[in-house]
Parts: structure tokens; C-alpha cells; sequence
């Protein structure tokens, strides 16, 4: 068995790696076409690429972290109210950042953060190679967010790390069955989607929480993240695919002044001051087999992470 965790955001902002959340049905966008990337326009430059930006450099509040302090795991700060089954929706590429599935307008799926009264409904999801949160310093090869807004733009989001498998957990084979956009031209439309298998991870599910940021410029703060503490499955065909159709899209993790349950603010990748963290430690896939996958990848280094993934893939297969 191999595993990993899932994530709720609710964002006072707006948008973020969500900074294409709402790019087309909502009509949306918060950065211009190759204003960014991950590779020579990479994270290590975001705040200087805009003055609207500068949150990415200066920011105290900034995601994607580490988890390593327990205070913040606990019970789950919302109610959820997705359909069992959503059928009209449609992957596409968000502006070759990330691949990108959208909910038809008429979906009634939701969220209900505890500390408010709105509801926050599901827009879109959207997924990340590798994962951009880790835990204890190490990431996980595939990190899935699920976008949620008000009808002021108010962002709540559950994310789901993957870890790779023999197969799918049912939720991703309706999604990824029909290929991978490599070109956000190209739009397809998906056969009926199945949530089952993720809600019940939910709603049996603990959860990190803390006070971040959008994981994209404009890195905008006011994000409450909740990371759940248990793993779903990605086959191996499926996170090929994802892989070589978005080579590498994740943030590494970043300073965070967040206070947990009265704790003095802190660095929560676990370093005392608030201060940069850029491990990018993948953990090995091991269906059944092997020790944490050590490789330190930099941030934006799509070469390196296509390596890591062919070994993994190799491992595994043999």
C-alpha cells in the first residue's frame, strides 16, 4: 500500500494557483497568458515579475508548507455537500499551467466552512506534479485541488494528495480515461464523473489547518487551508499521462507566520524562524514496496522531476 492527504482552503482574497480557479466559467483571470510559469518565469521571481505580485516575495502568510506540527491537525471546519455523481464536465489545459476540470453551471456540489454562513460552491479542480504541500519534508507525486467560490469570489478549496498505485481510486478513471490536454485549446468532454470514493475520504478524514496564501500570483493571503491527513490512489498510466502533459507545476514551500492554537508564529517547515523552504522531497510510490523516495528537487525543475518519475515508474513495474 502506499499513501497520501487532502486539503480545504478558504480564501478571504481571491483567486489562486486558483489564479486560474475561475479562468472561463466565471470569466476570471488573474495573471496573463505567460506572464508566469514554473520554469524560466519561476517562483523564484514571481514577486518581481508585477507590482501586483509582491505579496510572492514579501508576504509572511504564503503557501504551499510544510506540516510537521500536530496542533494543527484536527477535525474537518466544514460541511460538505457534493453530489455523488456530476455528469457535464469538461478537462481542458488552464493556461498550460495546470490540467484542469470544470464543473457545468448547473452543478449544485458545495461547501459550507464552518465559520461562516455562505455557501461556497464547486467550481472547478485542477491538479499539480508533484504535490505542492508536504508533510515532514517530504511531497508526494501528484496534489489535486478542488475550487470552491461564493458569489463574491470568496475561494474555499479541498485538495487531495496522491500517491501512485496499481489503479485509480474510482473518482480519477472518469476524469483521466479520456486523455490529457497538452493545449488549452483542447477541451474534453467527460463521461460521469464519480466523487463517492473522495467524499467518503472526507468525511473520514482529520485535517491540517492554517492561514495561507494562493499557491500562484498574485499569492494573495487570507487563504484558510485545511490539508486531510488521508491518501487516496493515482495508477501509474494516469500519472504518466498528467506528467508528460504538464511536466513540472508546483511552488515550493513557503514562509508562514500562521499562529497555531496560541503557539508563537513559526516557520511550519519546522526550521524556528519564519523564514524560505524550498524542499521539494517526493515520497516514493511503493505499492507495496521500498523506503521514501529521497530525491531533492529544485523549484521549476521539470528535467529533474521527469527523471524522478521515470525511476519511480521503473521501480514499480519491476
Amino acid at each position: 500500500m502506499i499513501l497520501v492527504p487532502v486539503l480545504l482552503v478558504t480564501v478571504s482574497a481571491h483567486l489562486n494557483c486558483l489564479a486560474d480557479a475561475l479562468l472561463g466559467s466565471e470569466g476570471v483571470s488573474m495573471y496573463k497568458r505567460g506572464d508566469f510559469s514554473y520554469e524560466s518565469r519561476n517562483p523564484e521571481i514571481w514577486g518581481t515579475i508585477s507590482s501586483n505580485y509582491t505579496l510572492c516575495k514579501e508576504g509572511k502568510y504564503q503557501s504551499p508548507i510544510n506540516f510537521e506540527d500536530e496542533g494543527m491537525l484536527g477535525e474537518k471546519k466544514f460541511e460538505e455537500n457534493w453530489s455523488d455523481f456530476v455528469t457535464g464536465a469538461i478537462i481542458g489545459n488552464a493556461e498550460g499551467h495546470a490540467t484542469k476540470v470544470e464543473l457545468p453551471k448547473g452543478s449544485t456540489s458545495s461547501i459550507l466552512p464552518f465559520d461562516t454562513k455562505e455557501s461556497y460552491k464547486l467550481l472547478q479542480f485542477h491538479f499539480h506534479v508533484p504535490s505542492e504541500h508536504h508533510r515532514e519534508e517530504e511531497g508526494f507525486p501528484i496534489e489535486v485541488h478542488f475550487v470552491h467560490a461564493t458569489p463574491n469570489k470568496d475561494l474555499a478549496v479541498v485538495g487531495f494528495w496522491f500517491y501512485l498505485s496499481e489503479t485509480s481510486t474510482p473518482f480519477l478513471n472518469a476524469v483521466l480515461d479520456k486523455g490529457f490536454p497538452k493545449h488549452e485549446e483542447v477541451n474534453i468532454p467527460l463521461d460521469t464523473i464519480d466523487f463517492r470514493s473522495v467524499k467518503d475520504n472526507i468525511r473520514s478524514s482529520k485535517f491540517w489547518s492554517y492561514d495561507g496564501s494562493l499557491t500562484t500570483p498574485p499569492c494573495s493571503e487570507g487563504v484558510k487551508w485545511a490539508v486531510s491527513d488521508t491518501p487516496l490512489p493515482i495508477s501509474i498510466k494516469h500519472y504518466e499521462g498528467l506528467r508528460k502533459s504538464m511536466k513540472f507545476g508546483a511552488r515550493p514551500t513557503q514562509k508562514n507566520a500562521s499562529k497555531v492554537k496560541g503557539s508563537e508564529a513559526k516557520d511550519h517547515s519546522g526550521h524556528g524562524e519564519a523564514k524560505e523552504h524550498t524542499s521539494h522531497k517526493v515520497i516514493k510510490s511503493n505499492v507495496g514496496l521500498g523506503e521514501p523516495f529521497g530525491s531533492s528537487l529544485e523549484s521549476g525543475s521539470s528535467e529533474l522531476f521527469s527523471l524522478f518519475g521515470t525511476l519511480v515508474a521503473f521501480s514499480i513495474m519491476f
